[in-house]
């Protein structure tokens, strides 16, 4: 009769043997199971007084990636957060594999029913939590856990009023005015709400403008106050306006449902400013058209300046002060240049006056020179003779000087 120890050692080598055979030296890997769900996010109308139904497809796919074909089996949990009620609860999925790549898929459609009433501040998550195993020799199995998110349709109910009872307000030119607006929200949760004004391009043109706004979050029937700005600019006309505001829900979609804002009219009168802007020459204003919130600023022709301005000007330039330099050097050098060459002229004037006087001698009154004769060349010419005049007798010969030696 064989031992203990000897039926360990054959279990233990037909363990080893079954190891090493060819078919088992195949198996890569176990099967694996991926889990998806149908749609991911999905809204449901829960406004009326019955319960509602919402729908999801969860497809589950098993692959085979090893050499041997196998069994998997799925067992999946379905549930929501909120613990609303599902249909069915569960399912278990017997998926066959074929070897080398084979996979299948199969599908559980399960309802998930909301009940009535049920505000859209609430988001439920729909799971489906699902556990693997399969026929390989040694598998450890697969879990997980798919989600989808399930919403709650807003439905959208506002009215609005103005807070201080009055739809009229004044305002002076240049400074601001407010304007409160009180909400209700009578929708299934709660909700932002902000103001607009819808003849913002009207206004505009006349220098009003919406200056800035205050939103306010309004709970599920509950009440709150949004508030507005509005500034009058300094060229506003002073009259009357009117101001159409629309307190809107800045969750809703574009173009907005009916219940998701509500419209108010107020009257807007511009009062002239305490302290009057500059007038001009004009007697009558410029037209509302006219009157834009950034008029044009014309400045004054400049004047022409003076001859005396323009050199001052022109000097006091580094250009005009290098060609007043200038100048004024070429006036001075002139200056010398001409009282010096009119010094020697009058020198050189007196010269030949002096020389003419010592050689010739003083001519006697009525006396006519002569030209000089032509002659040899080096030839000292002849002195002329005189001729007697009538009643001038000829003065006496001057006795000739000895030649010098």
């Amino acid at each position: 009769m064989p031992t203990a120890a000897a039926l360990c050692g054959v279990l233990v080598a037909s363990a080893l043997l079954s190891l090493w055979a060819p078919a088992a030296l195949a198996v890569p890997g176990e099967p694996t199971v991926e889990v998806r769900l149908f749609p991911t996010e999905a809204e449901v109308d829960a406004s009326g007084i019955n319960p509602v139904d919402a729908s999801f497809l969860v497809n589950v796919t098993g692959e085979n990636i090893g050499l041997r074909p196998h069994t998997m089996w799925v067992n999946i949990t379905f549930g929501t957060s909120t613990g609303w009620k599902v249909v069915p609860p569960s399912a278990n999925l017997t998926l066959a594999l074929a070897a080398r790549g084979g996979t299948e898929t199969q599908s559980v459609s399960v309802t998930v029913t909301v009940p009535p009433k049920v505000s859209a501040n609430v988001a439920a998550t729909f799971f489906a939590s699902y556990r693997e195993e399969n026929s390989l020799e040694i598998s450890t199995g697969q879990t997980g856990n798919a989600t989808a998110q399930l919403t709650i349709r807003p439905i959208w109910s506002t009215s609005a009023e103005f807070a201080n009872g009055t739809s009229h307000v004044q305002v002076r030119q240049g400074e601001d005015t407010n304007l409160s607006v009180r909400v209700t929200n009578r929708g299934n949760g709660d909700a932002r709400y902000d103001a607009q004004l819808l003849n913002d391009a009207e206004l505009r043109p006349n220098d009003i403008l919406l200056q800035s706004t205050a939103p306010a979050d309004v709970a599920q029937n509950g009440t709150e106050v949004v508030r507005l700005v509005i500034h009058a600019n300094r060229a506003a006309i002073a009259g009357t306006y009117a101001l159409q505001i629309r307190i809107l829900a800045t969750a809703a979609p574009a173009p907005p449902p009916a219940g998701a804002y509500a419209d108010l009219t107020a009257q807007l009168t511009v009062l002239p400013s305490a302290t009057p802007p500059p007038t001009n020459n004009t007697t009558t204003p410029p037209p509302p058209a006219n009157n834009t919130t950034n008029p044009p600023t014309t400045n004054p022709p400049p004047s022409n300046p003076s001859f005396l301005e323009v050199v001052a000007g022109f000097v006091s330039t580094p250009t005009g002060i290098g060609a007043t330099g200038a100048l004024l050097a070429a006036l001075l050098l002139g200056a010398v240049l001409f009282r010096t060459r009119r010094r020697a002229k009058r020198k050189r004037a007196d010269a030949l006056e002096r020389a003419r006087q010592k050689h010739k001698g003083p001519l006697t009154p009525g006396a006519v020179r002569p030209a000089p004769l032509p002659g040899a060349a080096g030839a000292r010419p002849l002195r002329p003779q005189r001729v007697a005049q009538p009643g001038r007798p000829l003065p006496p010969p001057s006795p000739r000087a000895p030649p010098a030696k």
